[in-house]
């Protein structure tokens, strides 16, 4: 079965678009079938060694939370560093990125 470029929705045989984003299939149906569904991600990209190293040494900060994306949990993190809290939190979250499923390119994905 094929799948789209755009947004890695199933097609049919015979669709001309996909029936998600509206993108109009090419006449070489070769191009949809290395795609996979699994493949696609919405959210922000980021390198797995460097968010584990950056959530390992630097999380009391938010560091790891700035180079995700999520700039307001980044400064929640960095007003609250005098607590620890946020360092404590930072180690739990470098052992869950270095467990998270990364892929072929080393990248893990964050919504």
């Amino acid at each position: 079965m094929p799948y789209c470029q755009k947004c890695g929705t199933e097609l049919a045989e015979d669709g001309r678009f996909c029936p998600k984003c509206g993108l109009a299939r090419s006449m070489n149906s070769e191009s949809y079938t290395d795609i996979r569904l699994e493949e696609f991600h919405t959210g922000k990209r980021v390198n797995q060694v460097a968010y584990v190293l950056m959530a390992a040494l630097l999380g009391c900060f938010g560091i790891h939370k700035f180079y995700a994306g999520k700039i307001g949990m980044g400064i929640l993190y960095l007003l609250f560093c005098w607590t620890f809290i946020p360092g404590v939190l930072g180690i739990i979250e470098a052992i869950l990125g270095a467990t998270r499923k990364a892929d072929a390119n080393g990248y893990i994905y964050f919504d």
